[in-house]
């Protein structure tokens, strides 16, 4: 086979590996991608078939790659202006100009493949193959990627090695009828370095991992990783796609519980939710912290809440609610809690103390903290604290908080029932047929027919708000349709992200069900909110609770509107009823919990049997997500800790058993060592033996002059060509040998020409040259240096 037929086969077919994989690892961004993949394809194919009959003038060339160009350029503008889908609507920027750049580089690559090349442009083909498969290991996330990862870097190893080749024989010598053993020379000598060096790399990769910190990458795919746990920037990206990861062992915040008489609690509600925060806006299936009380429309009116009186003991800077409650000192960690945490409910009432309390820098007063309408508290002054105390009361009813007076709301106006016109237009209709299936199912208790707001015709009628939420959140979270998966995918990009959820895909996280129905419940005019936080506590130690970022959890609380229980205990009213409603009629208004996520992961095949193949390709995706993607501190030091454990388990057999163990097993591998060492070694004889490369005259008096010059201390450097070396060493022994100087350079080039160029060496000529190596093994032991 010709050296520069397989050097080409070998540049084809790794060019074309990097279309496919960029096209595979671009293809979730820009749907049209296929079809490019296949059109550059089939340039590469037409340029291979083409090669030596012809190719483009330069001209011509740049006047087909202005064609294509433009195209291209048409087609990224047209990406910018698309409605609805595009990337620079959900990815931040500049990150979201990375995608674009795909089919400029797969137009590009079998557009320089058509015109005359020289070293040089092979040079740049190598480039542009490095650059199309870095560009697509910043999109892709698939285990398939992972096998075109390692079978692009067999094939660009084997094309280098070839090229090496060519360009050291072929073309400086003009031997473009250099022969090789085979069209696939080098290939498994390419396999081979690659796995050597990747083990080698896999193990340096694993040794330091990446940091955990926040970088600049496409978080819509997020490296195929998306931590669980809250957003430093307060907002939430639900076009985000990939695997949730897991952060074993990483604490987010710490609480230490006291009874009211200053004893540890051992008994906190190991389901206890813990607030961070309200997500109030939603736009383009991105959600934001905004202002609540945005125009006065929801407010608290008239609370008295004096500050905290200085003191040096803070349970007494806090109000007594009850003989039942109890205080919570928190203690977080600044950087995986930005806002202030509290456990929820959070329980408060008019005239008395703020129930959260925090010391000041001074260390002789403390930080009041101010109620929001939503449920949250900031402290006064607005700073950052990261430790404070609330107290608690243990919640009587699992699902409401506690009862709000005095609130003046404008329903139509506040962000609790806004939703984006598009959205409000595809949702409503199949939220109310919903409703109206599960009534004539008998799942919603007490309805009988849906009733619609007078004021509002497109609500739900305030009194049947409550037994629809909960229907809807018991839908979502109980009734099979929808299942929890920490996988998450999208079907169609040109819808919102969170209709693709509740009308295609149907699995998620919690996130993703906690906007569902906040949607839901707000295209029919129930006012609701998502919360962020945690759910869940580890006991450490008495009184001592730990909150991890595996916690992280969202939920949706829904504001209701009940009649004020008669001869109830209440603060003094500024205004006796809510504005809008019968004079007659008092109101108070409480905060509805509900949690729309499934407990159980869904299955990911419907048979409860799994073959051996699909076990070991779930083990392999596995790795590849947790290991390669994924890898970060928290996962080796679990990793170090779980090899750790084996060591000493192994240990402990050792030490029970003896170390008769031990003894035989270093005995027996040693000499499994030895034996492969021998078996190997007799191979490589065989195959020189069988090798019909050897028996070639130049070869063999190469190989030749290769021994002597070893005995007197002359080898080849590593990546030496034959060519260097023996111009290396005639160089070294030109002072001292004279003309015989010049054998091995001689050597070299015989080694060149029968080997590469396929040239019969005349007898006369062996014989010539045999008798030269003859007299330079004399002169060489008789030379004095």
């Amino acid at each position: 086979m010709k050296l520069l037929h397989s050097f080409r086969l070998s540049l084809y077919l790794m060019l074309s590996l990097s279309v496919v994989a960029l096209g595979s690892a671009s293809d979730f961004f820009l749907p049209e991608i296929p079809f490019i993949v296949i059109f550059s394809i089939a340039l590469l194919g037409a340029a291979y078939s083409l090669e030596d009959r012809f190719s483009l003038s330069l001209p011509s060339a740049n006047i087909v790659g202005g064609i294509l160009g433009f195209i291209v350029a048409c087609w990224i503008g047209y990406q910018f202006i698309r409605p609805g889908v595009s990337l620079l609507d959900t990815l931040p920027f500049p990150a979201s100009l990375l995608p674009y750049l795909s089919p400029v580089l797969m137009i590009l690559i079998p557009a320089k493949m058509l015109r005359p090349k020289h070293v040089g442009d092979y040079w740049t083909m190598f480039g542009l193959a490095v650059m199309s498969m870095g560009l697509a290991c910043t999109m892709a996330s698939d285990l398939s990627f992972g096998f075109f990862l390692f079978g692009w870097l067999i094939l660009f190893v084997w094309s280098l090695a070839l090229f090496f080749l060519c360009r050291e024989i072929v073309w400086p010598n003009n031997f473009p009828t250099a022969l090789i053993e085979s069209r696939w020379t080098l290939l498994s000598a390419s396999l081979r370095w690659v796995m050597s060096f990747g083990l080698l790399g896999l193990g340096i990769f694993l040794l330091t991992p990446r940091p955990t910190e926040s970088r600049w990458a496409l978080t819509s795919r997020s490296l195929g990783r998306i931590d669980i746990g809250l957003s430093n920037d307060n907002t939430i990206d639900l076009n985000r796609t990939g695997t949730l990861s897991q952060n074993p062992g990483e604490k987010a915040f710490e609480v230490r519980v006291k009874n009211f008489d200053g004893t540890p609690k051992d008994d906190l509600n190991p389901s206890q939710r813990w607030r961070s925060t309200t997500m109030l806006s939603y736009q383009d299936g991105k959600w934001s912290r905004s202002s609540f009380a945005s125009g006065g429309s929801i407010m608290l009116r008239e609370l008295s809440i004096p500050n905290n009186a200085p003191d040096n003991n803070i349970r007494r800077a806090l109000p007594v609610l009850s003989p039942e409650q109890f205080y919570i000192t928190f203690i977080r960690d600044s950087k995986l809690a930005p806002t202030i945490i509290l456990a929820d409910p959070v329980y408060w009432r008019a005239n008395l103390p703020s129930p959260i309390a925090s010391i000041a820098d001074s260390q002789n007063s403390y930080v009041s903290f101010d109620p929001k309408i939503d449920g949250s508290f900031q402290p006064i002054p607005d700073l950052r604290r990261n430790e404070y105390t609330q107290v608690a009361l243990p919640q009587l009813e699992s699902d409401l908080g506690p009862p709000l007076y005095d609130v003046h709301w404008i329903p139509e106006s506040t962000l609790l029932n806004r939703l984006p016109a598009k959205i409000q237009t595809d949702l409503a209709p199949w939220v109310l047929a919903l409703i109206d299936e599960l009534i004539a199912k008998n799942q919603i208790p007490g309805i009988t027919k849906r009733e619609m707001n007078t004021n509002y015709p497109d609500w739900i009628e305030w009194k049947q708000q409550e037994p629809i939420a909960r229907a809807l959140d018991k839908y979502l979270s109980s009734s099979g349709v929808y299942l929890y998966s920490s996988t998450l995918g999208r079907s169609d990009k040109s819808i919102d992200p969170i209709l693709d959820f509740l009308f295609k895909i149907k699995m998620g996280h919690c996130e993703r069900f906690a906007s569902g129905l906040v949607l839901m419940l707000r295209s029919v005019g129930i006012p609701c909110q998502m919360v962020m936080g945690f759910k869940g506590c580890t006991a450490e130690q008495e009184g001592v609770y730990s909150i991890y970022s595996d916690d992280a959890h969202a939920w949706v609380e829904v504001l209701l509107r009940q009649p004020e229980p008669k001869n109830a205990a209440q603060p003094k009213r500024v205004n006796q009823f809510a504005e809008g409603d019968d004079p007659g009629e008092r109101f108070i208004y409480r905060w509805l919990t509900l949690d729309p996520t499934p407990g159980t992961e869904a299955r990911t095949s419907t048979t409860s049997k799994t073959t051996w193949m699909e076990g070991f390709w779930a083990r392999i995706d596995r790795f590849y997500k947790e290991f390669i993607l994924g890898y970060n501190p928290a996962v080796r030091e679990k990793t170090a800790e779980y090899i750790l454990a084996q060591v000493l388990a192994i240990r402990t057999f050792l030490q029970k058993e003896g170390w008769l163990w031990l003894v035989t097993g270093g005995i027996s591998f040693l000499a499994l060592l030895a034996y492969l060492r021998r078996r190997h070694q007799r191979k490589i004889l065989e195959n020189q033996e069988a090798d019909p490369l050897l028996q070639l005259p130049g070869v063999k008096f190469h190989n030749r002059l290769l021994e002597l010059l070893k005995r007197f201390g002359f080898e080849p450097e590593v990546g030496q060509t034959p060519r260097e070396f023996g111009t290396r060493v005639t160089a070294a022994l030109e002072r001292s040998l004279g003309v015989l100087a010049t054998v091995p350079a001689e050597a070299a080039e015989l080694y060149y020409r029968s080997r590469y160029g396929n040239e019969q060496i005349s007898p006369e000529e062996l014989v010539k040259f045999d008798n030269k190596i003859n007299l330079f093994e004399s002169a060489l032991k008789t030379s004095p240096d």
